[in-house]
């Protein structure tokens, strides 16, 4: 018992390492740890995988709002472009997370080893994650790509930790 705590503190502050340096990497971390853990102190009847991910989700939650509150108090937040993609976000959260439910362990094992590939390509391979243009000011995005990007935002969020 003392070693699956230990072993999940210290995991705890990797996650908030990875969060903080490349903004992103949480659910990379906690997923795969807390599944392990349930895994091996559980029962056959136990669903790792759902309580990793949410696991994760709550984790990201917390994170998501203290960033939130951060980027308010220094003035960095545009309110006009954030807001219509938070509604979005949130409604995709719901349909995943009833989406989630529907899923078998085994899909969504599998569906989170695809993210978690299909992320770390996208990291290496684009262009505006390692390197940005200092001189392009940020625009307003489309309205479809504030609801089709909302919605997945949430629901991948909310499905896959």
């Amino acid at each position: 018992m003392l070693d699956s705590v230990l072993l999940l503190l210290a995991f705890g502050c990797l996650t908030g390492l990875t969060t903080v340096l490349f903004g992103f990497g949480g659910g990379f971390v906690t997923v795969p740890v807390v599944y392990g853990v349930v895994s091996a102190s559980s029962g056959p009847d136990a669903d790792p995988m759902h309580v990793a991910v949410a696991t994760s989700t709550a984790v990201m939650i917390v994170n998501a709002a203290g960033a939130t509150t951060a980027q308010l108090r220094t003035g960095r937040l545009r309110r006009e472009y954030v807001w219509p993609l938070a509604v979005y976000i949130a409604v995709g959260a719901v349909l995943g997370a009833v989406g989630a439910l529907l899923l078998g362990e085994r899909a969504q094992h599998v569906l989170f080893s695809v993210y978690l590939v299909w992320t770390i390509l996208d990291s290496v391979l684009r262009r505006g994650f390692l390197s940005r243009d200092q001189n392009r000011e940020p625009r307003r995005l489309g309205r479809g790509t504030v609801t089709a990007g909302g919605l997945a935002i949430g629901s991948v969020a909310s499905s896959l930790g």
